[in-house]
């Protein structure tokens, strides 16, 4: 399969293996997670405060949901455009992170439509934005090995 066929897919469904890392089940993921997500913290306050999105939401506090791992095949994962913003959710998503748990070669990357950006995946690289329009994105599929992702949202309290 090609990569344009693999980006042009109209399958709709998900086809990555998903983990999801909760308060119940941390402990056995936390030692490896740990210098990320304190990385992540850094990398979120420079964020903030170079976007100036701190000063947008009147100095709301921030806090992320459950931490999504996920393990994408070579040609598979979820590749149809779309936001983040989960609607009608007891606590509206203002942000969302992903964290590159390896190197892809070929494809894999997190692409947004309105920016005509494509960001490779690169072990331990953070990538921040905002989680409704206009970042619409996907996710292409990786072409050259497997695909490891950390992914979460950042909620309003």
């Amino acid at each position: 399969m090609s990569r344009l066929d693999s980006e042009q897919s109209d399958v709709l469904q998900k086809q990555d293996q998903q983990f999801f890392a909760a308060s119940n089940n941390i402990e056995v993921w936390w030692e490896d997670l740990k210098p990320m997500l304190l990385n992540f913290d850094l990398a979120f306050n420079h964020y903030l405060n170079n976007t100036g999105a701190q000063t947008a939401y009147g100095g709301i506090k921030f806090h992320f949901t459950d931490l999504k791992i996920q393990k994408t095949l070579p040609t598979e994962g979820y590749h149809v455009w779309h936001i983040e913003h989960g609607l009608g959710r007891s606590e509206p998503r203002a942000f969302v992170f992903s964290i590159y748990l390896n190197d892809v070669e070929e494809g894999g990357e997190t692409e947004f439509l309105h920016f005509s950006k494509r960001v490779k995946p690169k072990t331990g690289r953070i990538v921040i934005w905002p989680a409704g329009f206009p970042y619409v994105h996907r996710g292409n599929p990786p072409l050259s090995g497997e695909k490891y992702l950390l992914t979460s949202w950042m909620l309003l309290r």
